[in-house]
């Protein structure tokens, strides 16, 4: 977390804070990426730097997983619950 707080007035820990951000909420995925890395070190830079661009950064990568989790729930939840939860049903 360190790096990643040294990191975060450059393009290249701004693309991180904001991949993990989305990863972390987006479906499936979310259970392997620890997403309170990002978000911690967001409100860190915040608090000490008085940066507010990461977590804006955050925020909105954070709602943009969430939205496309909603979305392919939305578009493909049906289909992949009669494929795989009807086996187990038996």
């Amino acid at each position: 977390m360190q790096n990643l707080l040294a990191n975060l007035d450059s393009v290249f820990g701004l693309i991180a804070l904001a991949v993990i951000a989305f990863c972390d909420t987006l479906i499936g995925i979310g259970f392997f990426i620890f997403g309170e890395v990002a978000f911690l070190a967001a409100g860190a830079a915040y608090a000490t730097h008085g940066l507010v661009l990461p977590a804006l950064i955050v925020l909105v990568f954070a709602w943009l997983g969430d939205a496309t989790s909603y979305y392919l729930g939305a578009t493909y939840g049906q289909r992949w619950s009669i494929r795989y939860l009807r086996q187990q049903k038996r």
